[in-house]
């Protein structure tokens, strides 16, 4: 129909153009002839009307071309519009985390304007945290920071529209270097608003000088406006999601926990909750030896047993030491800027540990565990699973001191009230299991029996309060020179026996003269011990007899001049080693 009007218009301007100059002839012809004078006035007349008419009829059509041109863009700027706001509209924050539903959403952005790079950032209280980021280095984002109203991005955070031609010469441009190194030169920010409150700023870069103009902004503006609803929205559904999430490990964990009195069990099923709930692979629990002075690890997700041991941390001079005495969270985001021990340096470098989350386990202000969370990826750590963890690191620190006062009741009717060692009843029973277990099992076994030389000279010559001082510091050097697992018990008086469970005669050798060698360098005043060690072998029918040969042993040492090791082999006595009598 358009176009049958068109040619309609057309055929009227010809004939009315071959009517006028037909007049216009006419009227000449009839001036010629000496007649026709109106008629020629009536024709040119005529001529110039239809040429007035033809001029005006061309710019309308000109103006009219034009509006429709500029609707045309108008519309198509609208239903790109439209169509982002469709894909905004269709992305699940449902269906993933939140993180990922502004990355998706950043995607979009980016394609609609053919940008290479982009940028997403929310408010965290005046500070704008990179929420999502596409075509810069994370290396970039790491070091970058903004405020309100600090740089290009900051102004944004104000509700400012920044439109950037030449980054690296804008006044208000922060980093510059950085922005150089990455290769940008154009810039658009604009607010994320929600109502009159704005939560973060949503940007885009290009590489060449590029003029973003009023289009670009509105198209912008519009997809802010509405994704900052929509962000608005996911963030009121993650923090439900992650607070029944959160409400579901601590009621778990709570069941969990407090099923048991023993810590052991509790650090492991406390494990067991962290990984499920969070997902994170790498995570080791730590108790507090606060006697010692060190921190030990007692499980953990991808550590062996042999790995542990290295693992053992002072409380002072450690990045874990440092959570213990703060009694706080400490997250480090990239482990090779961290000063560290050349222990420590070893073992980050040989399990290729990126960053760190030590989360202590606290009670009554007291801490008595500590969480290790940490991956091989550059990974950065989620509030949301900090904060999960440390509400489960709340319900296991009552549970441990539960387990640990359970303990205490316990190791008190087994212990020995001056000493800490076990008790002689306790040390018939224990002995009795691990002589079963060994039998069972097949395993190696060994005993230490330990004497003071001379005690009775220490107690006449210094006083019991000081022969009390020697047996404390006798048996805290025993504790520190085995293993956690063995058992230290005091025999009678000045005698003590230490089972070494799964330990051959040469483990027992290697403790038995590291024992008698730090005792007679550390105890004050000087004492030295006279040990005898036995291996449970074949010839031995049962416990007790295992017992007699290290007493035997231990006599023969004291017999052989004092401050000596004597194995007992075969029935047979066995200098270890012989370092002649005290002075």
């Amino acid at each position: 129909m358009r176009l049958v009007r068109r040619k309609k218009a057309y055929f009227a301007m010809q004939a009315c153009v071959i009517l006028s100059l037909a007049f216009f002839g006419l009227g000449v012809y009839s001036l010629s002839k000496g007649k026709g004078t109106l008629l020629l006035l009536l024709s040119a007349l005529f001529f110039v009307s239809f040429e007035i008419i033809l001029v005006k009829y061309t710019r309308v059509r000109v103006l009219r071309n034009r509006l429709l041109k500029l609707q045309r863009e108008e519309l198509a700027q609208r239903v790109n519009e439209l169509s982002v706001l469709y894909k905004v509209s269709e992305l699940d924050y449902s269906a993933n985390d939140l993180d990922s539903f502004l990355q998706s959403l950043l995607e979009h952005t980016c394609n609609v304007f053919h940008a290479p790079a982009g940028e997403l950032l929310l408010l965290e209280g005046d500070e704008l945290k990179y929420r999502a980021w596409r075509g810069l280095t994370d290396a970039y984002v790491q070091k970058v920071h903004f405020r309100i109203g600090e740089g290009l991005i900051g102004r944004s955070a104000l509700g400012e529209v920044i439109r950037a031609d030449d980054l690296h010469s804008h006044p208000q441009a922060l980093f510059v270097e950085e922005n150089l190194q990455e290769g940008f030169s154009s810039f658009l920010s604009v607010p994320l608003r929600v109502k009159d409150k704005i939560i973060g700023v949503l940007a885009i870069r290009a590489r060449e000088v590029r003029t973003f103009g009023d289009v670009d902004t509105q198209l912008l503006a519009t997809i802010a406006n509405n994704a900052a609803s929509f962000i608005d929205q996911s963030r009121l559904y993650y923090l439900l999601k992650e607070t029944n999430k959160e409400l579901e490990l601590v009621n778990k964990v709570s069941r969990v926990l407090n099923s048991s009195l023993h810590t052991d069990k509790i650090f492991k099923n406390l494990l067991d909750e962290i990984v499920a709930a969070t997902g994170l692979r790498r995570c080791t629990l730590f108790s507090v030896d606060y006697d010692n002075g060190v921190i030990v690890p007692e499980v953990s997700t991808f550590l062996s047993e042999g790995t542990m041991e290295k693992w053992n941390m002072p409380i002072d001079g450690s990045l874990t030491g440092k959570a213990v005495r703060k009694g706080k969270a400490l997250i480090i985001s990239d482990m090779s800027a961290e000063v560290l021990s050349a222990q420590g340096k070893e073992n980050v470098t040989e399990l290729n540990i990126k960053n760190l989350a030590i989360i202590p386990i606290i009670y009554r202000g007291r801490v008595n565990g500590v969480i290790h969370l940490n991956d091989r990826d550059s990974h950065e750590f989620r509030k949301w699973e900090i904060e999960l963890v440390e509400a489960a690191a709340d319900h296991a620190g009552v549970a441990l001191e539960n387990a640990r006062l359970y303990q205490r009741m316990a190791a008190l009717a087994v212990t020995d009230g001056l000493t800490g060692a076990y008790t002689r009843q306790y040390l018939n029973t224990r002995f009795e299991e691990e002589w079963v277990r060994c039998q069972r099992e097949n395993a190696s076994l060994s005993l230490l029996m330990i004497d003071i030389d001379d005690f009775k000279v220490v107690n006449d010559k210094y006083g019991h309060l000081n022969g009390d001082k020697v047996l404390k510091q006798l048996v805290k050097i025993v504790k520190e020179n085995v293993r956690r697992s063995d058992v230290v018990s005091r025999y009678g008086g000045e005698e003590f026996v230490i089972i070494l469970p799964d330990t051959d005669r040469l483990g027992a050798l290697k403790a038995a003269k590291k024992i008698r060698r730090e005792v007679e360098r550390q105890t004050t005043p000087q004492v030295t011990v006279s040990v005898g060690i036995a291996e449970n072998t074949e010839e031995y029918v049962n416990s007790e007899q295992l017992l007699q040969e290290a007493d035997a042993a231990m006599y023969g040492a004291k017999k052989g001049g004092k401050n000596r090791v004597y194995l007992a082999s075969s029935g047979k006595l066995e200098v270890i080693e012989n370092c002649g009598q005290k002075k």
